[in-house]
């Protein structure tokens, strides 16, 4: 193990807060993961389980594992797309997949799509979610980040590890891996050398769950807006306008 664990506080406030933000956001890629389970398992009559952080096991592992089951879930949402595709006009399977649509144009998608695919889907929220996951393409945006990770001694840490003291953290990275990934640093500063490839995969991370996650958002805002409309709809017609007042 690492015998020389040199550096300043600066350096060990480093390494300590990326780590916790290693540690968040590995999390949180696991809540939105089944935040599209769930959505999925109610609207597409899937049945897919909730997936957990497995904290004993490494951050690499945890990753491989979610990428299976994000794999699965684009396979189902791939079936219900080429239903969609088949079923309504490209014109307005090409508006669902826009990324950037107000509230009021969402409205009137949601009710274009209700009248075009009338009596076809039953519930419109699992073909309209499907379309936009399978167009998102989730597993990609997993697999890059940890293509783009890949190598670091970082992913070999046990996820539990991530929040332990600072010296632990750079300890329970080995010492052969270091020397290959910071050759001549090591006499210098190994808290520093720590700190910095932590947050450069908490960088990669980040930006892999932004884009994730903005995905799996823009699908809960149309499921929302299909069951405030569907709501509407159970007690009187809707009109454009009375969408647009729910879209704005």
């Amino acid at each position: 193990m690492l015998s020389h664990l040199l550096g300043t506080e600066r350096e060990k406030e480093r390494l300590i807060q990326a780590s916790q933000s290693m540690h968040n956001y590995t999390h949180r890629y696991f809540s939105a993961t089944n935040t599209v389970i769930c959505t999925l398992n109610q609207h597409l009559n899937s049945n897919f389980p909730l997936v957990q952080v497995k904290k004993n096991l490494s951050v690499l592992q945890n990753f491989i594992l979610l990428i299976d089951t994000v794999q699965e879930i684009h396979a189902t949402v791939e079936l219900t797309d080429r239903h969609v595709q088949k079923n309504i006009g490209h014109p307005l399977y090409d508006k669902i997949t826009l990324s950037h649509t107000s509230l009021q144009e969402k409205g009137v998608i949601v009710r274009d799509f209700h009248t075009a695919s009338m009596g076809i889907f039953g519930s419109i929220c699992g073909p309209i979610t499907s379309v936009l996951l399978r167009n998102g393409n989730l597993p990609e945006k997993l697999e890059s980040a940890v293509q783009l990770m890949k190598g670091s001694p970082v992913l070999a840490l046990p996820v539990a590890n991530l929040l332990l003291s600072c010296n632990e953290i750079a300890m329970a990275i080995s010492e052969q891996a270091f020397l290959q990934l910071f050759p001549g640093q090591l006499p210098r500063s190994t808290l520093e050398a720590a700190a910095d490839e932590m947050e450069r995969v908490v960088l990669v991370l980040r930006d892999s769950y932004e884009s994730f996650q903005y995905v799996v958002s823009r699908a809960e805002v149309y499921v929302t807006l299909i069951t405030i409309n569907i709501q509407g709809f159970q007690r009187k017609p809707l009109n454009s306008s009375q969408y647009q007042v729910v879209s704005g």
